[in-house]
């Protein structure tokens, strides 16, 4: 094949790629922020991973064979597409919890007094007073359904009472409330609301007479989600993963197959549409989440009313319904380009049984396998929660974050080409405790910088950690299957199969529910500072790892992974897919 020449077999398959990976950066990386709004908790979020992530896993595992043993393959891509589309737009449905707190004091009198102060909408900056030819800020007339918080508590109160709004200083600072009906005996509310001390209220309802000129208070937040939202959300993001886990593996497979195995170098060209796609896909998605949600990218400056107290958050309120709306498009343009049949598919049949008999017996295999486990239950943290943690704990604005995901990509590019070079001259180990390294500073710098730009810069230095961690671990499973005597295209392709499996499926079925427990009990900042802590543990471990099982197999006589190298025969691996990843 001419370097220049197109092949015109591909083309669907390039733009399905460019589709489907559009739909994960625009849609599937804001799904704990989505379900985060309707009222679910992170251990909540964290069940949902962990059911999702196996329901994906048993889908990749059962999609994979039944399309190469299928020649309508075509058929069952469209389904599948189709079914992701369905489910995508049914998180439409899905209902968003919110609820308004307010700070002030209770008087002997009964009334509520609250005073806002003035944020400055930059990064990092001071709360300030705002002059008075722009004040006006939107107090509501009624107030619904409130009851106390206690600070530094999650606790309540079981009180609920309503108030009217009485008066407004003249600077527009202050409101004066009057408790409107109170649900509850009165030696309770004594005990309760009286009293001059600072107090947060929550209220499940706000009512203006009007909302012209004038700034709306910087005071939501997610409410408690009803008893059935968190059922509902499991299956729904189970369905949806299902749904769409198999497609990009598919596509694989597909552009495997149409190019043949002495072709599969020119893989790299179909799959750089995927990141082309992903990339577009974080841009858009995350200018158009800021463009329509209560802030957007035009008023990021503007001064905002809110309250002194820490308690109350002053993240942006964001509408995710531009996510939801870009992933059901481009997953229907999906659905479309996918019921194009493929011609010359030469199908590879993945042979798992003798892969996992196989990778039992191996102990560069088993050492891969154990490698990608951890480091899966360790990068939970950054595959499952980073949007969520940067955008709901850090204040990161999502078109911030589409800038993000292309700095990322960027940086990964070259980096992908390059590893390869990297594992052949320092073998695996060490360039997968290297790729640790980069992981834990990478890690390190999230929960160090306050700044959000500093991260351009980091995820620049320590961007290549990905691709020479996965480049290591393909290359030890395509080793492992090549050790094999009477070796097989779906064997090497069976061993990465599992490798994926266990790095992006079982590790993260785990990993996403721990760290999402132990977001309901730390901070995301400090999380990341142990997940820094826990790479560092891995670049350590994975040597020692390396020599003891070594030890188990060959006793005295384990062999170097420089020799192994040298004797491994690769010649019979020509036809093997993972070098087109490297």
């Amino acid at each position: 094949m001419n370097g220049c020449h197109i092949n015109r077999d591909l083309t669907h398959v390039r733009f399905n790629y460019f589709c489907q990976y559009f739909v994960i950066s625009a849609f599937f990386v804001y799904i704990n922020p989505i379900l985060s709004t309707g009222g679910l908790s992170s251990t909540q979020l964290g069940v949902t991973a962990l059911l999702s992530h196996t329901a994906a896993t048993i889908s990749r595992l059962t999609f994979g064979p039944l399309v190469d043993g299928t020649k309508k393959r075509h058929l069952v891509l469209m389904g599948l597409s189709l079914w992701a589309t369905v489910f995508i737009c049914a998180f439409f449905w899905l209902p968003r919890s919110i609820e308004y707190v307010y700070e002030g004091s209770f008087q002997s009198n009964g009334m509520f007094v609250s005073k806002i102060i003035w944020e400055d909408g930059k990064p990092g900056s001071n709360l300030t007073v705002l002059s008075e030819s722009d004040n006006h800020v939107c107090w509501p007339t009624f107030l619904h359904k409130c009851r106390r918080e206690f600070q530094n508590n999650s606790m309540h109160s079981k009180i609920i009472f309503e108030l009217n709004l009485r008066n407004i200083s003249i600077d527009g600072q202050t409101a004066v409330f009057e408790q409107h009906r109170l649900v509850q005996d009165i030696t309770t509310q004594d005990k309760i609301v009286a009293g001059p001390d600072v107090v947060l209220i929550t209220c499940q309802k706000e009512v203006f007479s009007r909302q012209d000129n004038c700034t709306m208070i910087r005071n939501q937040k997610p409410a408690r989600a009803d008893p059935w939202l968190f059922p509902m959300a499991s299956l729904l993001r189970c369905f949806v993963g299902m749904a769409h886990a198999p497609l990009t593996n598919l596509l694989d497979s597909t552009t495997y197959g149409i190019l043949g195995p002495d072709k599969t170098h020119f893989y790299g060209r179909s799959r750089a549409f995927g990141s082309a796609g992903y990339v577009f896909g974080a841009v858009v998605a995350g200018a158009f989440i800021s463009g329509f949600s209560h802030e957007g990218m035009g008023r990021k400056h503007k001064p905002l009313p809110t309250f002194a107290s820490p308690e109350i958050s002053r993240s942006p309120t964001s509408n995710y319904t531009s996510a939801i709306v870009l992933g059901g498009i481009f997953a229907l343009i999906g659905t479309i380009i996918s019921g194009i049949p493929s011609k010359d598919v030469h199908p590879m049949n993945m042979e798992l049984k003798k892969a996992l008999l196989t990778a039992l017996r191996s102990p560069t295999m088993l050492t891969c396998l154990i490698n990608a486990f951890l480091s899966g239950l360790v990068y939970a943290i950054l595959f499952e929660y980073q949007f969520f943690i940067f955008t709901q704990q850090f204040n990161i604005p999502p078109y911030f974050m589409g800038i993000l995901v292309a700095m990322i990509v960027v940086s990964e590019i070259p980096a992908f080409f390059v590893s390869g070079l990297f594992i052949r001259r320092f073998g695996e180990t060490v360039c997968t405790s290297f790729a640790h390294v980069l992981f834990a500073l990478r890690l390190f710098s999230f929960a160090f910088f306050h700044n959000y730009w500093f991260y351009l810069i980091t995820d620049c230095l320590f961007g290549p950690a990905f691709p020479l961690l996965y480049n290591a671990f393909a290359n030890q499973s395509a080793q492992a299957g090549c050790d094999t005597k009477g070796v097989s295209s779906g064997v090497v392709a069976s061993m990465q199969a599992l490798m994926n499996a266990t790095l992006f499926g079982v590790s993260l079925c785990i990993g996403g529910f721990v760290w999402g427990t132990l977001l309901d009990h730390f901070t995301g900042r400090q999380l990341l500072y142990v997940a820094s802590g826990s790479a560092l543990c891995l670049a350590l471990l994975t040597p020692l790892l390396a020599f003891v099982v070594g030890k188990c197999f060959y006793g005295k006589h384990a062999p170097t992974e420089k020799s192994v190298r040298t004797v491994n025969n690769f010649d019979e691996c020509h036809d093997n897919p993972k070098l087109a990843v490297s």
